[in-house]
């Protein structure tokens, strides 16, 4: 700051002078406020894995011929980022009463209906109505909005409900239509055996079985930050809660509508 000759006459302050000088500078400069973190360990790494499926979804349906062909030859720099998930898990529930056969009899009706829980929506496949469309709820992150759809058959025998996933991808969802836009780029590599059994216990009930094993394959962009390792943990953590969650409703669906089928056959 220059200072003339007048200015010296007078006492300086130099604490005053240099609030002074630092002032209009604080205000032409506006504070940036930081968004808030999650602070627990899986939110974090939720959110990550969340963000690359989200990516790579809005990515696979905005980008043009030019793009698309610049993002297969990213791609190809990075063919080995890929993440394997896998999962397995039993929950049991025993059914105060019942019958192998009433069971059988009612799981060919309904299995649909309380073995398939926490989705957004359930849809028959236009010229194949044995496969149902089943619609995850839509995941919001940032700016993007993304969305799973596993293709679906049940099939029902004596004793056992088998719960096959025939395939699953990724869609980019436009917020403003809520349009889903599902690229065959982003299908998820997976195997999986999901199935619901039952049995007389001896005592007049029958023994529930709901048992699911899944293993999936994720691509990650090359250049996502995270190490491979990290989100391959998070991603088995994030996916299994989702999992395990629609079993425990599942078996309690089952059991609920069971009883409510009973009371009302008077069996």
């Amino acid at each position: 700051m220059e200072l003339g000759i007048g200015q010296l006459s007078q006492p300086v302050n130099t604490v005053q002078s240099y609030r002074l000088q630092r002032e209009p500078l604080q205000r032409q400069v506006p504070r940036q406020v930081a968004e808030p973190v999650p602070t627990d360990h899986w939110q974090r790494g939720a959110a990550a894995f969340g963000a690359a499926l989200a990516v790579q979804a809005s990515w696979a349906s905005r980008a043009s011929r030019a793009s698309r062909t610049l993002t297969r030859r990213a791609a190809g720099k990075a063919e080995g980022r890929q993440i394997s998930i896998e999962n397995e898990f039993t929950f049991s529930r025993e059914l105060p009463r019942g019958s192998v056969e009433s069971m059988d009899e009612f799981m060919r009706a309904n299995a649909a209906e309380v073995c398939l829980q926490g989705l957004q929506r359930v849809e028959e496949k236009h010229n194949d109505p044995e496969v149902l469309l089943c619609y995850l709820e839509p995941t919001d992150m940032g700016p993007y909005r993304t969305q799973m759809l596993m293709e679906v058959k049940i099939t029902v025998s004596s004793g056992k409900c088998d719960i096959h996933i025939l395939d699953m991808s990724t869609g980019s969802v436009d917020k403003k239509t809520g349009e889903v836009t599902f690229d065959p780029a982003n299908k998820v590599d997976q195997k999986a055996d999901n199935c619901v059994t039952w049995k007389d216990n001896g005592n007049g009930g029958l023994d529930l079985v709901n048992y699911s094993w899944s293993q999936s394959t994720v691509g990650l962009p090359w250049w996502f930050p995270l190490p491979d390792s990290f989100m391959q943990k998070t991603a088995s953590f994030v996916i299994g809660q989702v999992v395990k969650d629609g079993m425990k409703k599942a078996n309690d669906k089952i059991a609920a509508s069971y009883a409510e089928e009973l009371e009302r056959v008077k069996v």
